[in-house]
């Protein structure tokens, strides 16, 4: 059944064994999206951004300036993916769907009380 619906979801994102191929040659990783970190985690992040060796996507609406087309391709198939699953998700909830490219970066700040 796990091969059967992993085939189906390859058919419903379009995702192809050369796309597989091409995550593989990054080391299937072919950039770093960011999607939190808290504020006493600044240093640490400028460190990440400088020492990677892969593109730091902190907003979706810069990756382009920041990624090749091979990484933008893989990103489109990871937007996908993940608003299928939130519509998916949501399907037996009230709540609206918003979409990646609304979702900002979440900045956690520790209270001191």
């Amino acid at each position: 059944m796990t091969h059967i619906n992993r085939a189906l979801l390859h058919i419903l994102l379009s995702i192809k064994k050369s796309d597989i191929e091409l995550l593989k040659g990054y080391g299937y990783c072919a950039y770093l999206r960011l999607l939190g970190f808290s504020r006493e985690a600044s240093p640490l992040l400028n460190t990440v951004k400088t020492k990677a060796g892969r593109p730091v996507i902190t907003k979706l609406a810069d990756a382009k300036d920041k990624l090749n087309p091979d990484q933008l391709a893989l990103l489109g198939k990871d937007i996908a993916a993940s608003n299928l699953y939130q519509q998916l998700s949501l399907f037996k909830e009230t709540a609206v769907f918003s979409g990646e490219y609304r979702q900002p970066v979440i900045i956690a700040s520790r209270s001191n009380s």
